[in-house]
């Protein structure tokens, strides 16, 4: 099992294809909003008390749930009770190697369609247990270097994919997303989502819009978002931004559309979420350019 020494919340893999990981601890700091700009994501979930956040929307974890999560989708764990265990299965999986793995006749990549299948599949005892067990035989096949393993980890990864596609495509309990406990808080994000490259959005704004003291209204979102009000607004910009960085926008265009009329302001708080500045945030081959990006 890996030690928990991984940082989950990276926006490229270390490796060209797939990556394994088996928790059962929580992590020692709340898991921050994120998403990944070149991979898919299924995770496993075993046991815990948590609601998960999907493209905004919450959905409130049974083990033997199955998260598919495809790139640029935000995301993010909320942890109702650290006391209990946190077990849970990650495989990422690189998109060219997803499409190289794939054929004519079959499309790997058709469980993550959110449209068709959603975000949360609850699989049935058999297949959870079939994925668990081929995953856990990937994590260690991942840590070989000797002859055959790269055929084994294809082999096991072609296992486990094929699995996955078949649950979704016998509908196996796709979920839907719960209703946030605070209409405040609901009617907030709302706002927030309709209005979030406004120049004026704040805490202060919105405090005065929904006649609540900023206090109140930090506390009350963090208890239903697991994140900041402030860390929020900033990482939903920062995604956009991205987004559109990615499709070669102009920086300082993408930093007025995003609600930044100080470039400065934006350039630090891009630097500070992605580790990169943002001339560098577009479509490139991580392996090949990854050295000189990330100086």
């Amino acid at each position: 099992m890996r030690k928990n020494r991984d940082n989950l919340t990276r926006w490229t893999m270390n490796r060209h294809d797939i990556e394994a990981f088996s928790y059962e601890e929580c992590y020692k700091d709340s898991t921050p909003m994120h998403f990944h700009t070149d991979f898919y994501e299924i995770y496993l979930f075993r046991a815990g008390d948590v609601i998960y956040n999907i493209h905004m929307q919450q959905y409130s974890l049974n083990p033997g749930d199955m998260l598919l999560i495809p790139p640029n989708v935000m995301h993010w764990p909320i942890i109702r009770n650290s006391t209990q265990p946190y077990k849970r299965m990650f495989l990422w999986i690189n998109e060219q190697y997803l499409r190289l793995m794939s054929s004519s006749d079959t499309d790997l990549a058709a469980c993550f369609s959110a449209e068709m299948y959603g975000y949360v599949v609850h699989l049935s005892s058999q297949s959870f247990n079939d994925i668990s067990f081929m995953i856990d035989q990937l994590i260690e096949v991942n840590q070989q270097q000797e002859y055959g393993a790269d055929l084994r980890r294809n082999a096991l990864f072609l296992l486990i994919m094929l699995k996955i596609n078949d649950a979704c495509r016998n509908k196996q309990g796709a979920k839907a997303p719960v209703p946030l406990q605070s209409q405040r808080i609901h009617q907030v994000t709302e706002y927030i989502n309709d209005h979030l490259y406004d120049p004026q959005l704040s805490l202060d704004s919105l405090a005065d819009i929904f006649y609540v003291s900023k206090s109140t209204l930090s506390k009350s979102f963090m208890h239903h978002m697991g994140v900041s009000l402030h860390q929020y607004m900033i990482k939903r910009r920062m995604y956009g931004a991205h987004q559109m960085l990615s499709s070669s926008e102009l920086p300082i265009k993408v930093a007025a559309q995003v609600g930044y009329a100080d470039y400065s302001a934006f350039y630090r708080a891009f630097q500070k979420e992605f580790g990169y500045s943002p001339k560098l945030a577009r479509k490139f081959d991580p392996y090949l350019e990854k050295k000189d990006s990330y100086k």
